[in-house]
Parts: C-alpha cells; structure tokens; sequence
C-alpha cells in the first residue's frame, strides 16, 4: 500500500511538472491558452483544465505541444539521470523492446537517449490510460 501512495506522489508531481512547464513555454511564445488550445485542436476550457492540472495529458497532445512551441518533451518533463549501475540493463531492456516498436535492432540512438525513452516509457506511459 505504501509503495502505491509513492506511485501516486510521483505521478502527480510529473503531471504538475508537465502542466507548469507547458505554461512556462506557452507564456514565453506569447500565446493564450486560447491560442495553444487552437493550435493543438481542443476547446480553450479543454485546455484551461490541463494547465492547472485537472485534466491529464494524453500523449498526443504532448506531442502536438511540443510542436506548436517547438520544445522537445524532455523541456516539458524532467527527467532524473538513472544510475549508472543501471545503464546496462537499461540498454538490454530497450533492446529488447525498440523492436515491438517497429525498429531495427541497431537503434543508432545514443545511451542517453536510451536512458530518456526508458524514463519515458516506465514513468510517462503509465498515465495514459
């Protein structure tokens, strides 16, 4: 039980971080809400609720985002360096995976992008639901 209350903890602190990170860089660009709402294809109010964390982001409007304001997905989460003891599994893991994502075994990805789409795929994707 407890190590789902620290589950919770910290995907709540990623959806906060995305949330203010997207306004962060929205305000930079000079866009309203009602600007990046239309670009990415959701009403204003849609919108309003993502930004303070009401509403989850879902993958796509993430990358849609990303696009609008020309930032890369790690601007939006921040991610935490993993240890180096485990840079090794980590390479193994997402070999084995890559493929089922359609990808040649010589990913030509280098061990921090590795690293990062590790992170991704075991702390971002499991808010998609």
């Amino acid at each position: 039980m407890m190590a789902e209350k620290t589950t919770n903890t910290t995907t709540e602190q990623i959806i906060v971080q995305i949330s203010r990170n997207v306004k962060k860089y929205r305000l930079m660009r000079k866009m309203t809400q009602f600007d990046l709402a239309s670009a990415i294809g959701i009403e204003a109010q849609y919108y309003g609720q993502l930004e303070r964390g009401e509403r989850h982001f879902q993958i796509d409007k993430i990358i849609k985002i990303c696009s609008v304001l020309q930032v890369g997905i790690q601007d939006l989460v921040e991610l935490t360096p993993v240890d180096s003891s485990r840079k090794s599994s980590a390479r193994h893991t997402l070999e084995r995976l890559l493929p089922l994502f359609g990808s040649c075994s010589d990913t030509g990805l280098s061990e921090e992008q590795l690293l990062a789409l590790e992170k991704f795929i075991t702390e971002i994707l499991p808010l998609i639901k």
